[in-house]
């Protein structure tokens, strides 16, 4: 086995869905809103969001956070996270 060390040259740096990005757009603020959580939660849902197999599901957890985002009402690990 061959294991290979490397650094992360910007360890806050979360790749985004199309489809997150997509929703982050629709509204000014809600992208500056979601750069202001941890990495982490940023990490979390762009995995959520990821993992869907079909384009609609994507869309439709995209949607989901974008709601949360507006509402205020975003929870991690069954807290609330405060942005």
């Amino acid at each position: 086995m061959t294991v290979e060390i490397s650094r992360v040259e910007n360890p806050g740096h979360v790749e985004l869905p199309e489809e997150l990005i997509a929703a982050l757009e629709l509204e000014d603020g809600l992208r500056e809103r979601f750069e202001k959580l941890g990495t982490g939660i940023r990490r979390s849902m762009a995995y959520w969001v990821n993992s869907g197999k079909r384009p609609e599901t994507r869309a439709q957890r995209a949607v989901e956070i974008l709601r949360r985002l507006q509402s205020g009402r975003l929870v991690s690990g069954g807290k609330p996270v405060k942005f």
